[in-house]
């Protein structure tokens, strides 16, 4: 098991620019944030360690080189995102709202993204408390889905069509979730990742 100091602050966000909903959200819902940009994660002089957190969130959109540079970022740091999960941590990442289909060759797993907005019907297909991200939604926004995924990921909700729009994956001592869902997540979710025991 991963023991954490009660010094730790809940969550690590990591973004390039303000995202002041989603931290103000955050915070709504009872949970400390510090929004982290990737590159500062690179600078040999680095005060900031990902260990300090118990769950990292890469927000919805961070594929998308119109409006932020997250994804060349991601990249740069994906060993430093690969220790925290191995580590224990949880890594909570959203739809990238690109047509990048390998928008996520920086996590520790393999699956690829199917970019579209649209609404969905949601089908359970696993028993998993990720599912509780949704606020008791059958219905929900969704900003693509996911194909070609590796064995270690699973499916746990998916639209009626069965396309996949949440998966999870246990990876050492962490786990990976991604999702398409482009909804802020629910405090029940919220809670489950940061205080998942490993």
């Amino acid at each position: 098991m991963r023991l954490r100091s009660t010094n730790l602050i809940d969550i690590a966000v990591l973004w390039d620019q303000d995202i002041g909903d989603y931290r103000r959200y955050l915070r709504d819902q009872g949970f400390d944030c510090d929004v982290i940009p990737p590159v500062v994660l690179n600078m040999p002089v680095n005060h900031t360690n990902l260990e300090e957190y118990r769950l990292v969130i890469v927000p919805a959109g961070f594929g998308n080189m119109t409006y932020t540079r997250l994804l060349p970022e991601l990249r740069a740091i994906d060993d430093l995102i690969t220790e925290f999960v191995k580590a224990g941590g949880t890594l909570f990442v959203g739809g990238a709202l690109s047509n990048i289909s390998n928008a996520y060759d920086w996590l520790p797993v393999e699956l690829r993204y199917v970019a579209g907005m649209r609404q969905v019907k949601v089908k359970t297909l696993k028993s998993h408390r990720a599912a509780e991200i949704l606020h008791d939604q059958d219905e929900c926004i969704c900003d693509g889905y996911f194909t070609d995924m590796g064995e270690d990921v699973d499916t746990i909700l998916s639209s009626e069509e069965g396309h996949a729009i949440l998966v999870t994956s246990v990876f050492g001592a962490g786990e990976i979730i991604v999702t398409s869902i482009h909804e802020f997540p629910s405090r029940e979710f919220l809670w489950y990742c940061v205080n998942r025991v490993t």
